[in-house]
């Protein structure tokens, strides 16, 4: 079973979406304080992390780009997805494309939520 973190402030959609993918099978972890999310990477082995745009109090953006410059070899190679509401500016998808962390629309239906992230997974 893949084990999934996501980190989102939104106190509606994220539990939601965290049940739906445990529904169909992913072990699934939630924080909602986005300062914590790099000791959790730490401390527990994560198959993919989502990561919200509008976390809280770092940003999703932010976020990615420190568990990138971490050093840490899981963390450089974990399956990431930023999730925002509309198309991330021009210089951080670029970014995000050189760091392959992959893209989605927050309010995409969960069905596809699940297949991208099966997709990522090689599932």
């Amino acid at each position: 079973m893949a084990h999934i973190l996501i980190t989102d402030s939104d106190s509606v959609l994220m539990p939601t979406m965290a049940s739906y993918l445990a529904w169909l099978g992913l072990g699934v972890d939630t924080e909602d304080d986005s300062s914590r999310v790099m000791a959790r990477l730490m401390s527990k082995k994560y198959d993919f992390l989502i990561c919200s745009e509008l976390a809280y109090p770092l940003d999703g953006y932010t976020l990615c780009k420190m568990i990138r410059a971490s050093g840490q070899k899981n963390l450089k190679n974990m399956n990431i997805m930023f999730v925002a509401p509309e198309e991330p500016e021009i210089d951080k998808s670029l970014f995000l494309k050189k760091e392959r962390i992959y893209f989605m629309n927050k309010y995409e239906n969960a069905s596809v939520w699940h297949e991208k992230i099966n997709m990522i997974l090689g599932r």
